[in-house]
């Protein structure tokens, strides 16, 4: 089975880089993916956003931790899902990006891209 996960957008906000429970560094992001796609009602381009969550972890973590918001990168790694406990009680899933290699395209500007 092949897992493999290509993405590139914006860092929507300052990634957040801490400890996990077992010593190891995590930072977790967000990247903004953008789309536009022809809509025939309206005769027009409608842009279209993913917010997509991804998780990093040690040289690559700390890599990542030291960007900021604006940051365009192209993300590769591999589809993970974690099974998360709700404060009701109930157990729900949350699908992330393991982000194995993190590029930066180009750095943040004045005016955000998303």
């Amino acid at each position: 089975m092949i897992n493999e996960v290509r993405v590139a957008g914006t860092l929507a906000k300052d990634p957040q880089m801490r400890d996990t429970h077992r010593g190891a560094l995590m930072t977790e992001f967000t990247v903004v993916v953008k789309g536009v796609r022809w809509d025939p009602q309206g005769e027009c381009d409608v842009i279209e956003q993913a917010w997509v969550g991804c998780v990093a972890f040690e040289d690559v973590a700390r890599a990542v931790g030291v960007l900021g918001q604006g940051t365009v990168v192209h993300v590769t790694g591999e589809i993970t899902q974690q099974e998360v406990e709700l404060p009701n009680g109930k157990k729900d899933r949350k699908t992330k990006v393991r982000a194995l290699v993190v590029n930066v395209v180009r750095a943040p500007t004045d005016q955000q891209d998303f």
